[in-house]
């Protein structure tokens, strides 16, 4: 036996909430948009936190396979341009070098290589 459609309501029979005016709902609706927004906020640092763990900014300080790889040379070339005055003193960190690695501030060297 094949059901009869049910008619269709009529707003008086409706039983779900009531349907407030829109300028009622509208104080609801812009809390809900504020917690979003937070919860966007939360979302992109943390978003950002794990994209720095797996891919970290650049470090301050670099050693001589940075240059090399920069000059398109070896390694002990730069190490014979340090000790020659070539590579200015300035963008050499300090209490390295002579039976330590170098170690070259990055924006010092960077800037070097521009203008070299």
């Amino acid at each position: 036996m094949k059901r009869s459609p049910e008619p269709p309501r009529r707003p008086s029979d409706w039983s779900g909430p009531p349907i407030e005016p829109f300028d009622q709902r509208d104080s609801g609706l812009d809390v809900s948009l504020a917690r979003i927004a937070k919860a966007i906020e939360c979302i992109q640092v943390q978003v950002a936190r794990i994209a720095d763990h797996f891919d970290p900014p650049p470090a301050d300080k670099v050693g001589t396979p940075y240059i090399a790889q920069r000059l398109g040379c070896t390694t002990v070339w730069v190490t014979e341009m340090v000790r020659k005055g070539e590579i200015p003193s300035a963008c050499v960190v300090s209490g390295t070098g002579f039976g330590r690695p170098w170690k070259f501030f990055r924006a010092c060297i960077d800037e070097w290589l521009e203008n070299r």
